[in-house]
């Protein structure tokens, strides 16, 4: 059984070995030692093919004060439907399963050991209740079977037992995991729960303490001990709770069951401290503060178990995000795990909490919103943006922050590497929009085209008086490649918050080439205070005309314009009288005429 102390971790490395002369001395020594450590998990872990009903072994857990507590068990069956590969099915007892009401969230990965043949031999981890059953029924996954040291063909030809015993205790479930928040928001646990929605396993959401709340230096890394999954760490904290099972060299095994089910991973694992255990009807729990020190990475999180690499740190995104709000500068600092599958929920889900804590009760209003994203071998991508909502800003303003991160993850060009994210947001209580409801041109033009448009928009702002903008919007110039004259011109006025008729929900455009013209699109996507102008000419949209506010824009309006058609005859003579008065002036004066635009001359 190995036993690590969080001190004796360097941050990001493994301790330093002395070097080996000579390569074949090496090679020779790393075999050695690989044998060695295949013989010493051989004898340690317990085989399925000496499984009987009846047999009596004990589990560890960390309980109360994060004390190792040892607790029997003995084995009633060994079923092999219930998931795909086998589970031992045990029923846990003595002094402190009564008192914590059962096998409590928290306790999946619980190494469960037998004794055999004179020593205690490593069945597996507690993985699996019924939770509409007793809880003191659970499910074991085999050590051998998380360690995907045979494969699952190897276990078909086992003696199952007991199959009939388990169809009273209704479905088994994954022990319902922990999730550790620093500061309770029930909102930001339901954010989280969506990244889970595709897997069987039910978060727990409870309020930690926060990150390094604890005293580190006495913290033991052994199997039974109690560890974090860290998925946000720093001011606010989104972790996964569970014991770790088994340790052999600087890998290490733990839960018994999946997170996330999503292969590789890149999550911290770090060490946790279980403050109680609070019986209950419907699931006892832990609750648990989380540590500061990185203990490993968890790189496989598979249907059997999560896995990893001690002494290996992780690569987090550090997210700062600085808010104005009620009279209050906030500065927040967090860091999020690097991996596009997660990180723009989990920035989300952290800046809701973030929010919740600081505006305490659901409050309409306006903010304004600037992200700094520095991306590797790219320029700083920088956004603005502003939204308005009359009952829930916090809710609405957590999802657009996020909503950058989203796009750049969900990109089909190339897997973009985030350095850090900075957002800022200014709160205002107000509901500061204007909506578009009348547009009118001024009657007395007679336009052609190039020409410019006098049009009176009426805006009506919330609650407010409406407002008036006399607008000049030139249009567009004539066209050598159209053949027909321009009759008429249909124009759009909009909003900053409708999309184009070329872009899609997110006001980019729908197409886009490369990563570099999506970050383009991002720059220069438009804001929510832009009043646009446009016009359908040609079979493409034109932009006539755009102007930024003190406020948000909402709503739209069409206005079509006649276009004055010149008589061609007498559009003919009249180039014709220009051209003969060109021919009449003096070739000194016509040579004098400083740069002329060349479109000029015709």
């Amino acid at each position: 059984m190995k036993i690590l102390k969080c001190s004796c971790i360097a941050r990001g490395h493994v301790k330093p070995q002395p070097l080996l002369r000579g390569r074949q001395r090496l090679a020779l020594l790393l075999m050695l030692l690989w044998g060695l450590g295949q013989s010493l998990a051989q004898s340690l872990n317990f085989d399925l093919k000496d499984l009987r009903p009846g047999q009596e072994g004990y589990a560890i857990t960390a309980g109360e004060g994060n004390r190792l507590e040892r607790f029997p068990l003995h084995i009633l069956a060994l079923q092999q439907d219930m998931a795909g590969f086998p589970l031992v099915l045990i029923k846990a007892y003595g002094d402190f399963i009564d008192k914590v009401g059962g096998l409590a969230a928290g306790m999946s990965g619980s190494p469960v050991y037998i004794s055999f043949e004179g020593e205690d031999r490593l069945l597996g981890a507690i993985g699996y209740v019924f939770p509409s059953s007793d809880h003191t029924l659970g499910l074991v996954t085999p050590i051998e079977v998380m360690q995907q040291a045979r494969p699952l063909a190897y276990f078909k030809d086992l003696p199952y037992f007991g199959a009939a015993k388990l169809a009273s205790l209704g479905e088994a479930k994954p022990i319902a995991t922990p999730i550790l928040f620093a500061g309770l928001s029930v909102r930001s646990a339901a954010e989280v729960q969506k990244l889970f929605a595709h897997s069987a396993l039910e978060l727990f959401p409870v309020q930690s303490g926060g990150t390094g709340n604890f005293d580190e230096s006495s913290y033991v890394l052994t199997p039974g001990s109690a560890v974090s999954t860290q998925l946000v760490r720093g001011d606010v904290t989104i972790a996964a709770v569970g014991t770790v099972t088994q340790l052999e060299d600087d890998k290490f095994w733990a839960f018994g069951h999946p997170l996330l089910q999503m292969g590789e991973v890149g999550f911290a694992l770090a060490p946790a401290y279980v403050t109680y255990i609070v019986p209950s009807d419907v699931v006892p729990f832990k609750l648990a503060d989380n540590g500061k020190s990185i203990l490993g990475t968890i790189s496989e999180d598979n249907a059997y178990a999560i896995s990893g690499t001690l002494g290996l740190e992780p690569k987090f995104i550090p997210v700062n995000l600085s808010i104005s709000a009620l009279g209050k500068r906030v500065e927040k600092n967090i860091e999020v795990v690097d991996d596009e599958r997660f990180y723009a929920p989990l920035t989300g889900a952290a800046i809701l909490q973030i929010l919740d804590e600081l505006f305490a009760v659901r409050r309409g209003g306006t903010v304004d919103i600037a992200w700094e994203i520095a991306l590797a071998d790219e320029p700083h991508l920088r956004i603005l943006e502003q939204m308005a909502d009359p009952e829930d800003i916090a809710f609405g303003a957590s999802m657009l922050m996020a909503e950058p991160l989203s796009i750049l993850a969900d990109n089909i060009f190339k897997m973009p590497k985030l350095e850090k994210v900075s957002i800022s947001l200014n709160y205002r209580p107000d509901q500061h929009i204007a909506e578009i409801v009348e547009v009118v041109a001024d009657a007395e033009q007679e336009l052609k085209q190039g020409d410019t448009l006098i049009a009176h928009l009426r805006l009506q702002h919330y609650r407010g008086e409406p407002e008036v903008l006399r607008l000049e919007i030139p249009l567009p110039e004539p066209s050598e490649e159209t053949e027909e004259p321009l009759e008429s011109l249909d124009i759009t006025f909009r909003g900053g918050t409708e999309p184009g008729p070329d872009e899609g929900d997110n006001g980019l455009k729908d197409e886009l080439l490369s990563f570099t013209e999506l970050l383009v699109a991002l720059r220069e996507q438009t804001q929510s205070t832009e009043l646009v102008v446009e016009a359908y000419l040609d079979g493409e949209n034109i932009k006539l005309y755009s102007q930024t506010l003190d406020y948000i824009v909402i709503g739209s309006k069409d206005l079509t314009v006649d276009i004055m058609v010149e008589d061609k005859d007498k559009a003919d003579e009249k180039d014709e009288e220009q051209e003969d008065k060109k021919d009449e002036e003096p070739k000194e004066e016509r040579e004098a005429e400083p740069n002329l635009d060349p479109w000029q001359m015709f």
